[in-house]
C-alpha cells in the first residue's frame, strides 16, 4: 500500500476495493524506509489504509537497515508497530527475510 513517507501503490485503492467486493480477505503492508522517520511513516500508512472488520492486520515490510545500527533500527520498527497497533487496535505483522532478521 505504502512506502516511506509519501509513496503509494497506485493500484492499491482499486485492488483493496475489489478484494472486498469479491469477499477475499485483504491485507496491506508498508515498505519501511530506514532513512525516514518511523512515526511519519506510520502516519502515512494510517492515512492511506482504512482497515475494516475481517481485514488482516497491518504488515511492516523491513528489508533494509540503511545506516542505522541494529538498536536504532529496532527502535524505529518498534515506533511504527506501536503507533499502528494503537490506531488499529490489532498487533501488526513484521515481514522480512530470514537472513536479514539474523543480521
Amino acid at each position: 500500500a505504502t512506502e516511506g513517507l509519501n509513496d503509494e501503490d497506485p493500484r492499491f485503492p482499486r485492488n483493496w476495493q475489489q478484494a472486498a467486493d469479491a469477499g477475499i480477505p485483504r491485507g496491506a503492508y508498508h515498505y519501511f524506509n530506514p532513512y525516514a522517520d518511523a512515526a511519519a511513516q506510520a502516519k502515512h500508512f494510517i492515512r492511506e489504509v482504512k482497515l475494516e472488520t475481517g481485514d488482516l492486520p497491518p504488515v511492516l515490510d523491513v528489508e533494509q537497515a540503511g545506516n542505522l545500527t541494529k538498536e536504532q533500527l529496532q527502535a524505529q520498527v518498534e515506533t511504527w508497530l506501536q503507533l499502528t497497533e494503537q490506531y488499529y487496535g490489532v498487533k501488526p505483522i513484521i515481514y522480512t527475510g530470514a537472513k536479514f532478521y539474523a543480521r
